[in-house]
């Protein structure tokens, strides 16, 4: 295993130094501690140093012989056990990353099977949640096929473009408010089930459009949970306690839990007076306490992971509804 110090790999980046070994990982982070002693002091580095090191986990345009290799054997295997994805079928089921390793490794095209991603850096500074979205269907895309490494290097991408040109480093509280704030619902619906995830639930995040009123589903030795998100810079009022204490008692699961980015109504009539009278158990998180809760859960550091979190959570989303 290489060692890894944060100058010495930002030199290798920089092109300024040699790897000290061919397995020296510049793709990504390629650790905890190097991804967390850059990030925090992200804000202070040069602009074109941390550009450079995006161009490196973004990705050029590029052929990955064995992770190409290994999905054609998987679409020929395809096509003899089901019929589907054959060669000039014209309505064989194949992606574009099929066809490009169809063409690349029949010899009838030399173009790269991965486009490049590199042209994010044409939206920063200005845009930088234009580029996390751009990052974000990337991986969208092209999750079931891209190798592991691949996936944390994308991620590590908006981590820091995240890091550097929206939060700019900083861990305050607000910060950290701010920063679920900036997530997308279903991101933020994403992180809600990673963190149930790791108190040992089993979770399904419901589909975006059809979600019967719970966004998110967790269970656990008989119990089970009916989670809404609601990632507003608003207080979350009465109608949404009430209609979610409706749906625990009609489907008799155990309980409900509304989590609220900026906190609940209270007082009479209130979202905290409803769920405190609710004949079904519902819980109020907070923002302030979902922070609290990620920090003792994930670590004090998860802000700075938290690119490479939701792609956890968003793949095993993504591979469980393929099963």
């Amino acid at each position: 295993m290489p060692h890894y110090a944060v100058d010495e790999w930002v030199a290798v980046l920089e092109r300024r130094a040699t790897p000290p070994s061919r397995d020296y990982i510049v793709v990504a982070f390629p650790n905890d501690e190097i991804r967390d002693s850059y990030l925090a002091t992200v804000a202070d580095r040069p602009d074109e140093q941390v550009r450079q090191i995006l161009r490196e986990f973004l990705g050029e345009s590029r052929t990955v012989s064995i992770t190409d290799r290994l999905h054609l054997d998987f679409l020929r295997a395809r096509k003899r056990t089901t019929g589907e994805g054959a060669e000039g079928a014209p309505d064989a089921p194949l992606t574009e990353y099929d066809r490009r390793v169809i063409l690349r490794f029949t010899g009838r095209s030399k173009a790269h099977t991965w486009e490049g991603l590199t042209w994010v850096l044409d939206l920063l500074p200005a845009f930088p949640q234009q580029a996390l979205d751009a990052v974000h269907a990337y991986l969208l895309a092209h999750a079931q096929v891209l190798p592991d490494l691949r996936i944390a290097g994308l991620s590590d991408a908006a981590e820091l473009i995240r890091a550097r040109y929206i939060t700019q480093g900083s861990a305050s509280k607000d910060a950290l408010l701010e920063l679920l704030l900036s997530l997308s619902s279903r991101d933020f619906e994403y992180l809600v089930a990673l963190f149930y995830r790791n108190r040992g639930y089993d979770v399904v995040v419901t589909p975006a459009q059809k979600d019967g009123g719970k966004d998110v589903i967790a269970t656990k030795q008989g119990e089970v949970a009916y989670i809404e998100c609601k990632n507003w810079r608003g207080r979350v009022d009465s109608d949404v306690v009430a209609g979610l204490t409706g749906r625990v008692e009609m489907h008799r699961v155990t309980r409900g839990i509304v989590v609220g980015t900026s906190g609940f109504t209270s007082g009479h009539a209130s979202a905290e007076a409803v769920a405190a009278e609710s004949p079904a158990r519902i819980s109020l998180l907070s923002g302030t306490e979902l922070v609290e809760l990620l920090n003792a859960h994930l670590g004090s550091e998860w802000h700075r992971r938290i690119e490479r979190l939701l792609a956890i959570e968003r793949t095993a989303q993504q591979r469980r509804n393929h099963a």
